[in-house]
């Protein structure tokens, strides 16, 4: 098992790697059969990705749907294999050209190699249909 030391600082790596939008740096991370649950996605974005193959995937069109973004951690919080972190967000969609700004709690849960087996995250879903989606 990893030290709770270990996962808060894997953990911020990982938010860390999502503000640059370095998804080469978040892949190692992520086990084989790592599940994204993003409970509060828009139509028509998918809800749970399933898979490193697919949570990659999803992180690199992510990246090209935005023209400028950051994330910042706000909090942290372990709880044994799991760690809860609050954080933000801000950027502009290259498609719209608006303001991106979100809040977001996200759960982490990882496997007994240390990697992350589960990623649950929550956001505001109207800050994504304001920026993204037509009026």
């Amino acid at each position: 098992m990893v030290a709770p030391v270990e996962l808060a600082a894997r953990v911020r790596a990982i938010i860390a790697a999502a503000g640059a939008m370095d998804i080469e740096s978040i892949e190692p991370w992520l086990a084989r059969d790592v599940v994204m649950e993003l409970p509060y996605a828009p139509e028509p974005l998918r809800r749970v990705h399933t898979g490193k193959d697919a949570v990659v995937d999803f992180q690199r069109r992510a990246r090209e749907s935005f023209s400028s973004f950051s994330m910042e951690l706000d909090t942290l919080l372990v709880d044994g294999a799991r760690v809860v972190v609050e954080h933000h967000s801000e950027g502009t969609a290259s498609t719209t050209g608006r303001v991106y700004r979100n809040r977001y709690v996200t759960v982490f849960e990882f496997d007994s190699n240390g990697l992350v087996c589960l990623w649950r995250e929550y956001y505001d879903p109207d800050a994504v249909r304001r920026a993204f989606f037509a009026d």
